[in-house]
């Protein structure tokens, strides 16, 4: 998974984790 997309998704995966967790909290 060495790819541009596979980083872009690593990237975006704690962004949105923590966009969901904030939006819930």
């Amino acid at each position: 998974m060495m790819r541009e997309d596979g980083r872009s998704a690593d990237e975006l995966r704690p962004v949105t984790f923590e966009l969901h967790f904030t939006k819930w909290a």
